[in-house]
């Protein structure tokens, strides 16, 4: 069998791959990305093919053959650089993720993974799967989480559609906020990833905002297990079945810099005071991937400090592909 991972050389991609090459279901593991990928990695069972997943026929090329579809590409940035340049969240995302479903669609793929986001929910205290369309994405998310929402309804179309018009079965993947190896380090970027940059660089670091809003922070390599147990699982699974895919844990930024401080007792860590940028409270409930066994977590302090190894050894954190540089 054949699997192809789109954003394969993104933080949830490579943590996927990797994961797949210790597992001999699929023969042949596909990886396309619009970023350059180092070939030593490839040859054996591991192919890369590189490409813009905006463009419909490159998408029909990479799908063609292809047992099962595993899209994890996506766009990831701060709440800052979401309202400054949204638009180019949105137009993108939609892009390829219409694309990538209706080429896996006509290709006759069998399982199709389609990565959502906690962007979906509207603004609560615990965001199970169930609340999906209840209210508006968080102003903070407005376009992202729209764009994932969008891409939500396309695969709910096709659920509808007449079973010799689609072949394809689906599940949905709702990732709260993923760091990890292979992250997006550079300015813009997410609270874990700017601390590590800044831990590493500075012997003050200076935290935006008071520190009291509560994050699910989960793990790129936890987020990679539980799709792959899903996957392994998706023929007990109803077509369309959506899934949080959180740490199980509630983090103040506090928290998370309490953390910083444990493994980095050198460094002093200042709060700016200011007014926090991103909503109070963003946790995803994870009691239904739970209830299918297929539920992951390292723990915050031992995926961090993995993290920040990866980071510490790391000569570049590398220039991932940025719309906001188009």
């Amino acid at each position: 069998m054949k699997v192809l991972i789109t954003g394969g050389a993104g933080m949830i991609g490579r943590a996927i791959w990797k994961k797949l090459l210790l597992d001999n279901t699929y023969v042949d593991i596909i990886v396309t990305d619009i970023n350059s990928f180092n070939q030593d990695q490839c040859g054996g069972r591991l192919k890369f093919v590189q490409g813009d997943l905006r463009d419909l026929e490159f998408c029909k090329k990479i799908t063609a053959g292809v047992d099962t579809v595993i899209h994890a590409a996506g766009i990831k940035g701060s709440p800052d650089t979401v309202r400054e340049s949204g638009y180019l969240f949105f137009l993108n995302m939609n892009r390829f993720n219409q694309n990538v479903i209706d080429a896996s669609v006509q290709n006759g793929v069998s399982k199709f993974v389609y990565f959502s986001s906690i962007g979906i929910y509207s603004p609560c205290e615990l965001m199970t799967e169930d609340l999906a369309w209840e209210g508006m994405p968080s102003k903070n998310d407005w376009l992202p989480g729209w764009s994932k929402r969008i891409g939500e309804l396309t695969v709910s179309a096709y659920l509808g559609a007449p079973s010799e018009k689609c072949k394809t079965k689906f599940i949905i993947v709702r990732p709260a906020n993923v760091f990890g190896p292979y992250d997006n380090f550079e300015q813009g970027a997410m609270v874990v990833p700017s601390l590590i940059v800044k831990s590493l660089q500075s012997d003050i670091v200076t935290v935006h905002g008071d520190g009291t809003p509560i994050r699910d922070f989960v793990y790129s390599e936890d987020v990679a297990s539980m799709t792959l147990n899903l996957l392994h699982n998706f023929s007990k699974l109803e077509n369309g079945s959506a899934f949080n895919l959180g740490s199980g844990e509630r983090h103040t930024i506090a928290d998370l810099v309490s953390c910083f401080q444990r493994i980095f007792p050198a460094k002093t860590y200042k709060f700016t005071g200011s007014v926090n940028s991103g909503d109070r409270c963003r946790v995803l409930d994870v009691s239904k991937i739970k209830g299918v066994g297929c539920f992951q977590s390292s723990g915050l302090h031992s995926a961090l400090a993995a993290t920040i190894s990866w980071a510490t050894n790391e000569k570049s954190l590398g220039r991932d592909y940025n719309v906001f540089r188009s």
